[in-house]
């Protein structure tokens, strides 16, 4: 897989050359921003077949439309994500998988499939008071449903400790994450690096290793 990062200001289609340069395909597809003679003929001149859409108010080519229907398919590869408190936007690889629980993001979001459409991965799927199936959950919803299941699973703390909340969950992954080597501070959609240390404290938890140079 490639990426090529372009300024927000400018067309993508600046580095679509590039992007598939010595990259070997039968079809290459791309929506009507990448709709130029220019382009397909590079396509072409890699033994590919273009299948982008033409312009209204540019000459009008053949096209695949059956196959291009298929272009989303890359975009199931990823689970996008829009922060609620940065309204930061974060692409995770569906194949991430955390080690300590051998859970992929892509498992976690089958799991989360059923019966019932909707667009919310976490969902009502019966009515509810007012909720109707498929309804997003509302967050003291599930920090209720949460803590009644800790609560079940009959497990005690020490003295002086409170038992975890659902918000923690994301705390743990942080610094279960980093040790697999994953950028922490890019999955928690953080714009400062001191938000994320503040995610990863341990609150005195752990031990401090000391290791030999």
């Amino acid at each position: 897989m490639r990426f090529i990062l372009t300024p927000g200001q400018a067309s993508d289609y600046t580095q679509a050359e590039a992007l598939i340069a010595d990259i070997l395909a039968e079809h290459v597809l791309g929506d009507k921003d990448y709709d130029s003679g220019a382009f397909r003929d590079a396509i072409r001149n890699q033994d590919a077949v273009p299948v982008i859409p033409p312009r209204r108010t540019l000459p009008q080519v053949p096209c695949d439309f059956a196959l291009y229907c298929e272009r989303n398919l890359i975009e199931r590869f990823f689970l996008k994500i829009k922060h609620f408190k940065t309204g930061n936007r974060v692409c995770i690889p569906l194949d991430l998988r955390l080690q300590a629980v051998n859970w992929s993001v892509g498992e976690v979001v089958q799991r989360c499939r059923d019966v019932v459409l909707s667009r919310h991965l976490v969902h009502h799927s019966a009515f509810a008071g007012r909720a109707k199936p498929g309804d997003k959950l509302r967050l003291h919803t599930i920090t209720a449903a949460f803590a009644e299941a800790r609560d079940k699973a009959g497990l005690t703390w020490p003295a002086g400790k409170t038992p975890p909340t659902f918000h923690e969950i994301r705390s743990l992954a942080a610094r279960l994450y980093a040790e697999q080597g994953i950028d922490a501070q890019a999955l928690l959609g953080h714009k400062s690096p001191d938000m994320t240390a503040l995610y990863r404290d341990v609150r005195g938890s752990e031990w401090i290793e000391i290791r030999l140079g």
